[in-house]
């Protein structure tokens, strides 16, 4: 499988990219763009992205909510 990136002027020529999470190659639309990468979208796609902050959110301690 071959990585592309989804930089806004590459938008039009890209259709897939893989994500690092389940490993599968999806559309870019899938993705959330990042300023912060340099592919200028996560390397997780949104579903896998909305699992990972679930996870991270159930699995925070009650004690770290506080200190926010």
């Amino acid at each position: 499988m071959e990585y592309e990136t989804c930089n806004k002027s590459n938008l039009l020529q890209i259709t897939n990219t893989l994500c690092k999470d389940c490993g599968e190659t999806k559309i870019i639309d899938l993705f959330y763009k990042s300023s912060k990468t340099k592919s200028g979208c996560h390397s997780y796609c949104k579903a896998c992205h909305k699992l990972r902050n679930m996870r991270n959110t159930k699995d925070a301690s009650p004690t770290s909510k506080l200190k926010r």
